[in-house]
């Protein structure tokens, strides 16, 4: 015949999962503009955010190898279990989106959000399949598509022999007589990256490694209220 006041910690609202890429081709850029470190900051801030909104996140790791790091969870500290992994990871080797990444994908039996940070350099479509499989999966997918300004701009002058980081095949370049093909062809990469992502409903958002964090965390929070 007493009134009681219970107090609880509510079950996670929402199961998140944080792909980055560790590919050799995510170790490029200058300084803090380099895209492997701009998107593991933008993981650990996205990580802090799911757990302060009572979501669990987790994290997978795809390129040379993949593998989940750390499953999601709702815990408390598990912001932090994330900032070690990710404190530890480095980037390297080539871009292998395949079977091992498409099983864990096909593990995600419940409806949640997924966040992947890639340059999306990848061979033939295979970025595309990911995208595709999320999809599949009946997941909420936001890409942010991750590129340093010197990709952009090509702002190199007099003859050059540049090597492709994940192969090694060296290619002369003469940027004064290049750029403006250079320009066209990477528009049409993330122009049709774009339209994929369109396609499948997938929210797309193109970071510059020389701006700062607050458009990537603004569509990031705009996706989760809209879920």
């Amino acid at each position: 015949d007493k009134y009681y006041v219970k107090q609880f910690e509510d079950d996670t609202n929402l199961c998140c999962q944080l792909f980055l890429d560790t590919s050799a081709s995510m170790d490029f850029g200058s300084g803090e503009a380099n895209k492997f470190k701009y998107g593991r900051v933008l993981a650990a801030v996205l990580a802090y955010l799911m757990t302060r909104q009572h979501d669990a996140p987790g994290l997978v790791l795809f390129g040379e190898e993949t593998r989940r790091a750390l499953p999601a969870q709702a815990s408390r500290h598990h912001a932090d279990e994330i900032f070690q992994v990710l404190a530890r990871t480095q980037s390297g080797g080539h871009t292998l989106i395949g079977q091992d990444l498409f099983q864990i994908v096909e593990t995600f039996s419940r409806r949640g959000l997924v966040v992947v940070i890639s340059d999306f350099f990848a061979a033939g479509d295979l970025g595309h399949e990911l995208l595709k499989q999320l999809h599949a999966q009946r997941q909420e997918v936001i890409v942010f598509h991750v590129l340093a300004p010197e990709e952009l701009s090509l702002p190199y002058a007099g003859q050059l022999l540049m090597q492709d980081s994940e192969t090694g095949d060296e290619l002369p370049v003469h940027p004064d007589v290049d750029r403006a093909e250079y320009q066209r062809r990477l528009t049409e990469f993330c122009d049709q990256l774009k339209a994929q992502c369109v396609r499948l409903e997938i929210d797309y958002v193109p970071l510059r490694t020389d701006q700062p964090l607050d458009q990537a965390l603004i569509a990031y929070l705009e996706k989760r209220n809209a879920i």
